[in-house]
């Protein structure tokens, strides 16, 4: 199984949206071993966190402050990406209940702007990170959860794989 992930990633540059702090940061940490040509981070909370990694990591990560509602810079910071490992999204379910609009944007709202920022720049593959509980919703999160994965399903049909 790895040398075919590593097939996949070999030579190509390889962006991780979102979640330094969690599964995002794995990816992060495990990407060199599949020889990726660079990681283009983009995040915008706790960039700090990331910088205290890019001695780890040698001169692969690049990091980008960036908000993924902001579709222009997502779409730029986007330009020269192979792939897309996109797991950005509010986590917290007392946060996404207590503020269910901003769980609308970063989670729906943003995931769409990383899709379409794919396709603007013809990114081979967008790897959307999600949860489980998503299937059978029960509260904001796995709402919003379940729309960003409908989101991604639908864009099958309009050239990007998933």
């Amino acid at each position: 199984m790895d040398e075919q992930i590593s097939d996949l990633f070999m030579d190509k540059n390889v962006a991780v949206v979102g979640d330094l702090d969690n599964i995002g940061l794995e990816i992060i940490e495990r990407l060199p071993e599949h020889r990726v040509r660079s990681i283009p981070v983009v995040d915008n909370r706790e960039i700090e966190r990331a910088y205290a990694m890019h001695g780890s990591l040698d001169d692969k990560l690049k990091l980008h402050l960036c908000d993924i509602g902001e579709l222009d810079r997502v779409v730029g910071i986007l330009g020269d990406v192979d792939a897309v490992f996109h797991a950005a999204a509010l986590k917290h379910v007392s946060v996404c209940e207590s503020e269910p609009p901003e769980a609308m944007k970063t989670n729906v709202v943003g995931t769409r702007h990383v899709i379409e920022a794919c396709l603007q720049n013809e990114v081979e593959k967008m790897i959307l990170v999600t949860r489980d509980r998503s299937v059978n919703p029960a509260n904001v999160i796995d709402v919003t959860k379940l729309l960003a994965e409908r989101i991604v399903n639908g864009t099958r049909s309009w050239g990007i794989r998933t």
